[in-house]
């Protein structure tokens, strides 16, 4: 049929706007995650683990300096119902401008004959969502029986459906995590060593070995770090076993703790010099908890299984560091010092360290920012002890003015009567921070 002049000026004019909506898709999705690897720019990824999806919560997140949020079990009921609550966590942290490391509950979800189409359902569902930041694959698959070549199979299933969003895997154990590497764009371990040893003899340091394993790997790391205190664990297993009011045992119980803000700055600076891209932090429920049990408010799920006949001692909490003041009090500030600093010198990633250092057991790390120099020595030990400064770093002092950031106390490297380049003095795990203009 021959077309007249006005149908054939609708028609290309139909093309040019059919061009233009496939051109304009990829490209919004290309301008979202474009914004550094994790789709927030040069924002180092601060994540709260195990937060659940209510307003109050959210922003006492926020406040503790979070801009990740994540909750187990999110994606736990597959169903119309369940998406719907998938979808209004992540419409609830665009609210508040949170990102989410959306949980695909993967070590439950490979166990099941229909697993991988249900995953591949819920990706298809959110890969667009505003809100995500990155899949969260699978937490300790090792220690779940589920092999690398099925999380591999899953992994390859999600780039296939997103390929702009990292997928995160997370390893609890030294032995079998590099077997993963295929199965992750963002590597996660988690080695919690606080218990009852005071400070500063934890065995703190394991967290910070192992984190420099990691980032060698190639893959982008975020250790998860300790924000918990062991009592709650402990205390459930006393009380499945009938111990919970036994004498001894409740002494062990009082003497767990958390960590202590020391502990904590030596996590965030020293994988941060490293080369971490970012930090989690497990996990919200457990750091404002004061009872047994915790029911996950999607899901309904009970974290830790209360008393069921109510024979708990009523003061099996008695002498314990139990307090929920916690998080606002230690693990804030120490959060908020790692965010203005990370922000200060954004990307925080990218940065010179200094190898001369580590052979006394000094992690150093360089950001040279327009006309300022931040420098980060971080003593890798638990001892008090004095500190040669090699040619390099003595430099940076020599060329501006320096002066202490954020905690760090009132000191600096300087040369000597006999020409010793020194460090007076560092205290055990110590991070030391200076600004240099």
């Amino acid at each position: 049929m021959k077309k007249t002049y006005s149908q054939v000026i609708l028609t290309l004019i139909a093309m040019i706007l059919i061009q233009a909506t496939m051109a304009a898709a990829p490209a919004a999705a290309s301008e979202r995650r474009d914004k550094g690897m994790f789709g927030i720019g040069d924002e180092y990824p601060v994540i709260l683990i195990a937060v659940p999806g209510n307003d109050k919560v959210f922003e006492h997140a926020k406040s503790i300096g979070a801009n990740y949020v994540h909750l187990y079990g999110l994606s736990y009921d597959a169903s119309p119902k369940g998406m719907e609550t998938m979808r209004k966590y992540l419409d609830l942290a665009q609210k508040h401008g949170l990102k989410v490391m959306f949980d695909l509950d993967g070590h439950r979800r490979m166990a099941k004959p229909d697993g991988l189409e249900e995953m591949r359902r819920i990706v298809d569902a959110f890969k667009n969502h505003p809100a995500l930041g990155f899949w969260y694959l699978a937490d300790e698959p090792e220690l779940n029986r589920t092999t690398a070549q099925t999380t591999e199979k899953y992994y390859k299933m999600i780039k296939a459906q997103s390929p702009d969003i990292p997928v995160c895997l997370l390893t609890a154990t030294m032995s079998s995590w590099n077997g993963y590497l295929s199965s992750m764009d963002i590597y996660s371990f988690d080695i919690y060593p606080v218990s009852t040893v005071e400070f500063p003899k934890a065995s703190i340091e394991s967290v910070v070995d192992f984190n420099q394993w990691a980032v060698q790997s190639g893959k982008a790391v975020l250790p998860c770090l300790q924000a918990f205190n062991y009592v709650f664990f402990d205390a459930e297993k006393l009380l499945s076993k009938g111990k919970l009011g036994d004498p001894a045992e409740h002494k062990r119980l009082t003497e767990l703790r958390y960590p202590t803000q020391a502990e904590l700055r030596y996590w965030n600076f020293a994988t941060l010099v490293q080369g971490a891209r970012g930090a989690i932090y497990f996990g919200y429920l457990l750091g404002v908890r004061t009872d047994l049990a915790v029911t996950d408010p999607v899901t309904g799920e009970t974290y830790s299984t209360p008393d069921p006949n109510g024979t708990a001692p009523k003061n099996w909490k008695e002498g314990t560091k139990i307090d929920p003041q916690w998080m606002d009090q230690t693990l804030k500030p120490s959060i908020a010092e790692l965010k203005s600093f990370t922000d200060a010198v954004a990307p925080a990633w990218k940065h010179d360290t200094i190898p001369m250092g580590q052979t006394q057991n000094i992690l150093q790390g360089v950001w040279k920012r327009g006309d300022k120099t931040y420098v980060v020595m971080v003593n890798n030990w638990p001892l008090t002890r004095y500190v040669l400064v090699s040619e390099e770093m003595m430099s940076l002092f020599q060329k501006g003015k320096a002066k202490p950031w954020g905690f760090s106390r009132q000191t600096a490297p300087h040369v000597d009567s006999n020409g010793n380049r020194m460090l007076d003095m560092m205290y055990p795990w110590e991070v030391l921070v200076w600004e240099i203009q």
